[in-house]
């Protein structure tokens, strides 16, 4: 009489252990995913506030009253505060210009505020 020939096939242990890889696997892929969708987020928000500060120092740079080139800004819920300090300095046989140093405060997440800085410079025109 002749023997089948033997059938090949996986055990139930090559099974598991290859389902315990595959699931790490995806784990780690997800864990890949949040991390850059952070990532993702606090970026365009520090953008976002960085371009805010910049337009309200080009207001100011317009002429604009500080107070005013803030509050013709949109809100924005990441932005923690934004203030202009202003002085005026006279130059020799040019007249008198207004600088100011104006800086922004917002937070990118729950737990982390940024600080950004920028010194505007203006004609005293008024």
């Amino acid at each position: 009489m002749r023997r089948p020939p033997p059938i090949a096939a996986y055990t139930l242990i090559e099974v598991m252990v290859a389902a315990a890889l595959l699931m790490i696997g995806v784990a780690a892929a997800s864990a890949l995913a949040v991390a850059t969708l952070t990532q993702e987020e606090t970026n365009a928000r520090t953008a976002r506030c960085l371009n805010l500060h910049e337009q309200a120092v080009r207001l100011y740079q317009l002429g604009l009253d500080p107070a005013v080139a803030t509050a013709l800004l949109p809100p924005d819920p990441a932005v923690t505060s934004l203030e202009f300090t202003a002085q005026s300095t006279p130059i020799n046989g040019l007249g008198t210009v207004e600088t100011a140093v104006s800086t922004l405060t917002f937070s990118t997440t729950s737990t982390d505020q940024r600080s950004h800085e920028i010194l505007a410079v203006r004609p005293a025109i008024r």
